[in-house]
């Protein structure tokens, strides 16, 4: 799918996959041997429940149309976010039949390794990638003004909200941080679920009205407004087996993180760099870690300033598609 950012006129789009239909994965198939023919198929692979269509049609490609390419697995995701049936099974039978797996960071390679018995020797470590020259045009004040925020600091959570985001023990430590802070929390994304449940607890512990919620999609446009505004993004995983790209946004527009100890997020949240990295399911510990950032306004820039270094040296498309041709070459 082309998506919401426009692809270069020289770059033929196919947009022939539908997740609902196998027989996509034989035309899909068709255009790559017979119009296309890569060296390389980098498939991407969000969650197990796509290899209803994915895993046709890597077996199509080697096995019925015996192409000679080699066949990638982009793994946004070892292991799901929320568990299905024949999760295992699907991720275990695309693992195996690709030639060589990427993904974004070594704890991901651990677990693909562990719980899918992959080889390590054909899983390769390409990080998230981002556009390092995005619009970041709106200052603090302006921002703020326009979502209509009146308190003096300001805690981000953005993205997708999911149980496994836990955004709930954000709110728990955000009742902690609000006795000592003129602060706001501003939830911006669209929710999974529970979005009734979240205003229930808001209004129950009074945090409401320091609370500023768009429960919505936000658009490429709105997302500088709303990263523009926040002196910390916060992301309070649970649990996670991927690298967020909401953290990279977040050194786009030179905000700090305070980010869980999950997943890929300790290798792109570099503690006491570019932000801190705390214990998950511990609001208290994740209190004291914004408080310490509130209360430090040099600390705030510096690492801020830092994971804009951090984004331009190792995290911009320029580096990531550098890594990935070099990987091409190589299989």
């Amino acid at each position: 799918m082309s998506g919401e950012i426009p692809v270069c006129g020289r770059i033929a789009v196919h947009e022939i996959l539908k997740y609902h239909s196998v027989i996509s994965s034989f035309r899909a198939a068709r255009v790559i041997k017979n119009g296309i023919g890569p060296d390389v198929v980098d498939i991407q692979w969000f969650v197990p429940q796509h290899g209803f269509v994915l895993i046709p049609l890597i077996l199509l490609l080697r096995f019925w149309f015996r192409s000679k390419a080699k066949i990638f697995l982009t793994v946004h995701n070892v292991l799901p976010h929320e568990k299905r049936l024949f999760d295992h099974l699907f991720s275990r039978l695309a693992f195996r039949f690709s030639d060589r797996l990427l993904v974004h960071a070594e704890k991901l390679r651990e677990d693909a390794v562990k719980h899918f018995g992959a080889d390590r020797q054909k899983i390769a470590v390409v990080p998230h990638g981002i556009c390092a020259d995005g619009a970041v045009s709106h200052g603090k004040t302006e921002a703020r003004a326009h979502l209509g925020i009146k308190e003096k600091h300001v805690l981000l959570f953005f993205g997708l909200v999911r149980p496994y985001k836990g955004l709930n023990d954000l709110i728990e430590a955000f009742k902690i941080v609000v006795e000592k802070f003129d602060v706001a929390l501003l939830i911006a994304g669209e929710f999974f679920s529970g979005l009734t449940q979240c205003r229930e607890e808001l209004r129950n512990k009074g945090l409401l009205e320091k609370t500023y919620l768009f429960s919505r999609y936000i658009g490429l446009e709105e997302v500088p407004i709303f990263f523009g505004a926040a002196d910390l993004l916060v992301q309070p995983y649970v649990k996670f087996s991927g690298q967020s790209g909401v953290t990279q946004t977040a050194y786009l527009h030179s905000v700090p993180v305070v980010a869980t100890d999950v997943g890929g997020l300790p290798e792109l949240v570099i503690h006491e760099r570019t932000g801190v990295i705390v214990q998950p399911k511990d609001p208290k510990g994740l209190a004291f870690a914004i408080e310490a950032l509130l209360g430090d306004d040099d600390k705030r820039r510096r690492y801020g300033l830092n994971g804009k270094k951090f984004l331009e040296a190792h995290l911009t498309w320029d580096r990531v598609t550098q890594r990935l041709l070099k990987i091409y070459a190589e299989s």
